[in-house]
């Protein structure tokens, strides 16, 4: 009894990590990206600001063109450091 369930979980786990796996491979067997333009629309203004603020002398810290502003040298997508 245990033995069957121990295997069903196996199988379920498998296929689980084979699921991406398939969603993904028609981009990785064409060499492109599935979302082509995110990088651009989404991380490229956001280090263009940081390169500005290393240009003018000064740490990038605050990002005030999203709502009332959020930190930039603390976030991960900007790439500051």
């Amino acid at each position: 009894m245990i033995f069957r369930r121990a295997r069903r979980d196996v199988w379920l786990l498998l296929l689980l990590a084979a699921l991406p796996a398939v969603a993904y491979a028609p981009a990785w067997t064409a060499h492109r990206l599935l979302g082509s333009g995110d990088g651009a629309a989404l991380h490229f203004p956001l280090r263009a600001l940081v390169w500005e603020s290393y240009a003018r002398g000064e740490l990038p810290e605050w990002n005030p063109n999203i709502f009332l502003g959020t930190p930039l040298l603390a976030g991960y997508r900007p790439g500051a450091f």
